[in-house]
């Protein structure tokens, strides 16, 4: 959660391409039902602590040095999984994203195949 930035319209990606971090663009259009979902998650995550769960794995030595930011909402995953494992709550996966794509193209009638890098091309050729 920490890592968007309405203000700026911008999103950091972590640990990308070469292990880098860079920005990336957080289109107006999506803010709004972005906010909408960071409300979903709030209410989860504070769901999840009331159960005794609600961590998330913290990178590095982070977890060390802060020892309740695993529990903190800026730390959440914004995509999280439905299940909780061990107390934590994991992003939710490659496939989970995959399938999303595919069913939405689907609904929308679009026949061909379509896939997340799809949608990355037509950003960029929507930028140019």
């Amino acid at each position: 959660v920490k890592d968007l930035d309405f203000g700026n319209g911008k999103i950091v990606v972590r640990n990308g391409k070469g292990r880098k971090d860079r920005l990336a663009t957080l289109p107006n259009s999506r803010r709004t039902p972005l906010k909408t979902h960071l409300r979903f998650r709030l209410a989860l995550h504070l769901k999840d602590l009331e159960a005794g769960a609600g961590h998330v794995y913290l990178p590095n030595r982070l977890r060390y040095k802060f020892r309740n930011a695993s529990r903190e909402f800026v730390w959440q995953f914004v995509f999280a999984s439905a299940v909780i494992r061990d107390g934590y709550r994991w992003h939710c996966g490659d496939s989970a994203l995959q399938k999303a794509v595919k069913q939405a193209a689907q609904k929308a009638g679009i026949h061909k195949r379509v896939g997340c890098h799809t949608l990355r091309h037509s950003f960029a050729t929507h930028l140019l």
